[in-house]
């Protein structure tokens, strides 16, 4: 009810939501006579199964069905919703909200904030830092990291320092098991570093960023990541294979159904590109030139370019 005193109070001449939580609410106390427009950061009848599939593919399907334009900001999505709905169904150009470039800069880290981190946390030059942002949750990809590096521990013992940037979510599991829960813990060469107002300092220090997660719409993370010139490790899965280049500015691996396969498989994808300074310097270097294209002003820009014309329609 909130929402529809809002839009009684305010009178708008468009009604522009974002995610399905605020879509729905919006659209099931449409106000005629106004056009609704939603963007979808992830459809939830695209990255689930089961019931949770069923009940996002009702959701999302009214939603469409009441809006006048849809927007999608990854390729998969956007397939899926033109099938149906092609006319009003509109991907962006921008890469999602996109990142504060002029933030996550590597010149912009004094190189005493580096040498005062990497001696907090017993980071020698030898050491490959890898660094994850995100919830410790299974579908962000958590579980696999903290097993992918238990891999690397084992096999290069001292080679490698994970850097977590994060925290715990009560109300998912993290996808480990008590043994794995212990080393998290536990493990000298694990910097827990909790959420953090800047990343980029974090990310200044890392070689690699690893991001394995099969259910993002479009991930800033990786966007800051690639912004900081850090090659990144993912999936070829929707949203990541949007932004990440396979050779280019990063490694897509293609997800398994079998958990162990997909730790192997990212533990060897580290190690092959902790090998390679050359190649890693190559990513780095592509990701860098690449800058502008993360810039969260892309974001900001094609949204007024959308309300302009709008307006201009409306006008005439």
């Amino acid at each position: 009810m909130g929402i529809r005193k809002v839009i009684k109070s305010v009178k708008p001449d468009l009604v522009h939501t974002h995610f399905t939580t605020g879509a729905f609410p919006a659209l099931l106390l449409k106000k005629r006579g106004i056009p609704y427009w939603a963007t979808f950061h992830g459809l939830g009848m695209n990255a689930s199964s089961g019931v949770r599939k069923v009940l996002f593919t009702l959701v999302e399907v009214f939603c469409f069905l009441r809006l006048n334009r849809i927007f999608l900001v990854n390729e998969q999505d956007r397939r899926l919703a033109s099938r149906y709905f092609g006319r009003k169904s509109f991907k962006y150009d921008c890469l999602g909200f996109g990142c504060d470039i002029r933030k996550f800069q590597r010149e912009n880290v004094p190189e005493s904030v580096r040498n005062e981190l990497r001696e907090k946390y017993g980071i020698r030059r030898e050491h490959c830092v890898i660094a994850f942002t995100g919830r410790f949750v299974d579908f962000k990809g958590f579980h696999l990291v903290v097993k992918a590096f238990r891999v690397l521990s084992t096999s290069y013992p001292g080679k490698y320092k994970l850097i977590l940037m994060g925290g715990p979510d009560p109300t998912h599991r993290t996808g480990l098991d008590g043994p794995e829960t212990e080393f998290f813990q536990n493990s000298p060469d694990i910097v827990p570093v909790g959420f953090t107002g800047h990343v980029e300092h974090y990310l200044s220090i890392a070689d690699i960023f690893l991001f394995p997660s099969v259910k993002e719409g479009l991930p800033t993370c990786i966007l800051e990541a690639l912004s900081m010139g850090v090659p990144v490790i993912s999936f070829d899965a929707r949203g990541n294979s949007d932004v990440i280049n396979d050779g280019h500015n990063g490694v897509l691996l293609q997800p398994v159904a079998n958990t162990q396969e997909n730790v192997d498989r990212i533990a060897a994808a580290v190690a092959r590109l902790e090998a390679d300074p050359d190649k890693r310097e190559e990513l780095s270097r592509n990701a860098l030139d690449d800058r502008p294209l993360y810039s969260r002003d892309r974001f900001v820009t094609e949204h007024l370019n959308y309300y302009n014309d709008f307006r201009r329609e409306r006008s005439v």
